[in-house]
This record gives structure tokens, sequence and C-alpha cells, in this order.
């Protein structure tokens, strides 16, 4: 070898020793890690011009190292600076990126809303995370979920928003009320209820902001309820408020008043009185005042109703002769008697339908109590059930298509409502006690039961469900009528 090609490769040796001497031997020291920032960017929601819920006052926005569950970054944004920059990130790293929205410019309260995204950090780059959050409002809460109204008493409606906890979210006027009957109410979109008919509305409040939404359903009543009670020693009349409340006495003689029924436009009441030493009809103001008897008759005059259109007042009487009760009509002040029913039998309850054109009584004359109904004039009686057992005291929908009735076919007095020509007989009524005596009113059905221990009044839906008791007095309350 010559001594150049020597002293070449001498020099190669050296500097290759020289190499692998310079870091101890080891592998090479890898240099700084690459990097890249996060622009974050809250949005609430994407779909509109706001950047939080109305009632939020601040954005709280937390960084996590996804694989490591290392928290990088933490910042509170506020309304007017959504925006904030997290520098430096690790690059090439998936990270995850969580906003919530407060009622707090400290970032304190109940979330209001809420997102996350993930995000992969390009190195050298700005990586731009929009994060759109949405609401965390999963159930409504109204201040009533349903409520008998008398018309003409005002009422706000409010509510209260909740999280999947049963937290309380605070909103900011973000609801909607609507109605479903405006002939029968209607709502502001603050909650504010005006009556304008009778009858049953459906509410529904909706926050707006999540769309979550509940219902509220409001029975208004023109009239209050009447009902017979014996708590003062006697049967005597007295009314109360469609929820059972403010039970006030109207009559107050010493003998038996009942069958209670109200005039249409709500200003009198029609019921029998014993006080006469037979039973009559008599009239009086809603008040209780200016008790005036109509029929005296020496024979037997009960169960008075009024028509809807008012016109006449229908009652049984045995003032014929033979003694049998019969169904009449008279003038509301007693005139014009007509009689309806001719049998040699026993006749009882009548009830007008809604329209003032028919008449639903009970009638014996098959050997055993059956539902009846006949024209307003008394003919075309037809039978509308058959069955071995009692079937009486019936009263209309208000919609004139059904007819709820009382019957022992199944052992016991339960509540039973057919079709206005008799088909489609349904029990609704499934207690071990007895309900008896109903009344159809717009807000459901009342009866009387026993089913407490003692007979009271109560209050259900068409179907049998929602049963509400209305009286609770160890005497004897029945007979209700709207």
């Amino acid at each position: 070898m010559s001594r150049n090609a020597l002293l070449a490769l001498g020099a190669l040796l050296a500097c290759g020793l020289a190499l692998s001497g310079c870091v101890g031997g080891g592998p090479p020291a890898p240099g700084p890690a690459s990097t890249g920032d996060l622009v974050i960017s809250a949005r609430w929601p994407e779909a509109t011009a706001e950047v939080l819920p109305v009632a939020s006052r601040s954005i709280v926005v937390g960084v996590t190292e996804q694989s490591s569950g290392a928290q990088i970054a933490t910042r509170t944004l506020t309304r007017l600076s959504p925006t904030t920059t997290v520098q430096n990130v690790e690059a090439n790293l998936t990270y995850d990126v969580v906003a919530n929205a407060y009622p707090n410019e400290d970032g304190s309260g109940t979330p209001q809303a809420t997102g996350t995204t993930s995000v992969l950090v390009q190195p050298n780059q700005v990586n731009n995370v929009p994060l759109t959050m949405g609401s965390t409002i999963v159930q409504v809460v109204p201040s009533h979920t349903s409520l008998v109204l008398e018309a003409g008493t005002p009422l706000l409606l409010t509510a209260t928003a909740k999280d999947a906890t049963g937290a309380t979210v605070l909103v900011t006027s973000t609801w909607l009320w609507t109605c479903s009957d405006p002939d029968v109410l209607t709502v502001s979109v603050s909650g504010q209820v005006t009556t304008a008919g009778e009858g049953l509305a459906v509410m529904t409040v909706t926050e707006t902001e999540s769309g979550v939404s509940a219902q509220v359903n409001v029975l208004v009543i023109h009239s209050l309820i009447l009902f017979t009670s014996d708590r003062d020693g006697n049967q005597n009349i007295y009314r109360m408020k469609g929820d059972g409340t403010a039970q006030t006495r109207l009559t107050t003689d010493g003998t038996t008043d009942r069958d209670a029924c109200w005039s249409p436009d709500g200003t009198r009441i029609a019921f029998t009185s014993y006080r006469d030493g037979n039973q009559e009809v008599y009239v009086m103001n809603a008040n209780g005042t200016g008790q005036t008897d109509i029929t005296n008759d020496p024979g037997t005059d009960d169960y008075p109703d009024w028509a809807p259109d008012g016109s006449k007042i229908a009652f049984v009487s045995a003032r014929a002769a033979g003694g049998d009760r019969d169904v009449y009509v008279m003038n509301p002040d007693g005139a014009g008697v007509t009689q309806l029913t001719d049998n040699n039998a026993q006749e009882s309850s009548p009830a007008w339908s809604p329209d003032s054109t028919q008449i639903a009584f009970g009638s014996y004359r098959d050997g055993n109590w059956e539902v009846y109904v006949m024209d307003a004039n008394g003919a075309n009686q037809t039978r509308l059930t058959d069955n071995p057992a009692e079937d009486a005291c019936p009263s209309w929908s208000p919609d004139g298509t059904k007819i709820v009735f009382h019957s022992t076919r199944d052992g016991d007095y339960q509540m039973y409502v057919m079709n206005a020509d008799g088909t489609g007989q349904t029990r609704v009524s499934n207690s071990t006690a007895r309900d008896m005596w109903a009344e159809w009113g717009p807000g459901g059905i009342m009866f009387t039961s026993d089913r407490d221990g003692q007979y009271d009044v109560y209050r259900m839906s068409p179907d049998g469900s929602n049963v509400m008791r209305l009286t609770n007095d160890p005497a004897a309350d029945g007979q209700p009528g709207w």
C-alpha cells in the first residue's frame, strides 16, 4: 500500500472513532419536538347567531391529551371573546377539547350548554378547532302539570329547566307557551293565562334554545261543583271549587235537600227538598238565597235537570193517577208542566243531551232498571241497555257522543260509558267499592264512591284514569253536579 493510501485510511478511522465517541457510544440525541397551535372557537348553536345561551356569561374550555388523559390547558372565555389560542401544543397527538357554558362570569354554576370535539395537531401549523355546543337541558318541569281554573281567574304559569342529573339549568326569556284550544283559554308567550270558555285545554311550554317541552292540562269551569252532604246532621246542598276546595253550605233547613244542578248560565240552582212535607223541586240563586218551590204539588217531585239551552227543567214526578213516577218537563219558573213518559213503572234521573234535543233516563218498565233515551218532547223512547242487573243514572258527555251510567252487572256498582246509541258499553271504574251517581262535565266524570271508607265525591278522566278525591269528610258526600 502506498504511503498516501495509508494516510487516507488513518484519517477515516480517526474520524469514525471521533463520531462514535461524541455521545459516549449511544445513539444521537433527538432534536426539539414539533409543535402546533390550537385556535378554539366556541359556538352556540351553529344554526344561530348566538355565541352562548342567552343566560350564559362564560365558557370554560379544557384541552386534554387523549392517550394519557393529561390536561394541558384550561381557559375561561366570555360572550364577547369566545375564541382562545393554546400555543406550542405537541404535534402528532390527538387532543379532546371540551367546552361548557356557565351562568356566571367566573365559570361557576350548572352548565347550560356543552360540546366536545377531538383534533389531531399538525406540526408547525395553526390548527383551527370550531366547537359547537348543545343544550344540557333534557327536561322541562312546569309549575303545574294539571289544574282546575275557574273562569275569570288570572294565572301566571312558570317552568324550570333540568339537566340529566336533575339540576336546575338557568334560562332567561326563552320560554314559549302555546294552547291547544283558544276557545277555552289563551296563554301569552310568557305564561299568562286568560280564560275564554269552558272545557279542557292542553298547554305546551317549550324551552326554545333546547327545544325541550312539557304539557299542562287545564280544566276551565264557569260554575262550581254542587254536591249533597249530611255533615251538618241532615242532607244539604253544598258547592266547592273543581279541585275540592272552598266547600260552602248553601241550604240550611232541617230536612233533606239533594239532587242539585246548575242553570246553564251558572246563576241559579235547581234541587229537591223535603221541607214542605213531601219532595218538591226548588230553585235558588247561586249563593243560596231566594229558595223557591216551583213544583208545589202533593205528589213526589224530584231529580231536576236543567236543559243546556235554559228553556226547561226535566224532573220526575208521581203526581199522575196511580202514583207511578214519570219524567216531566217544566219552565224554569214551574209553569208549563208536561208529562213525557207514561208507564206503569218507575222512571228516574232524567239527563238532557248537550244540544237539549234528547233526554236520557232510568226506567224500571222492563222489570229492572235500564237506561233509555227519548226526544225532548217524549217521542222515540228507546232502550239503550239490556242487562239483568241495574243500569241507571245516565249523564251525557259534553260533546253528546257518549253516556256514562252506573251498573251492577259485575256484582257491585261501577261506572260504565257507552256510545249515545247504546253500543260500546265499557267499564271505566275499577274499584272493589261502590262507584255510582255519575255526572259528566267539561273536566271529566264526577261520581260518588265509598272506596275510602265513606261516601265522597271523586273526579276521573273519561277512560277511568286520573282519579281525584274531591271531598274528605266522615259524613256522606255525594250526588255531584256541574
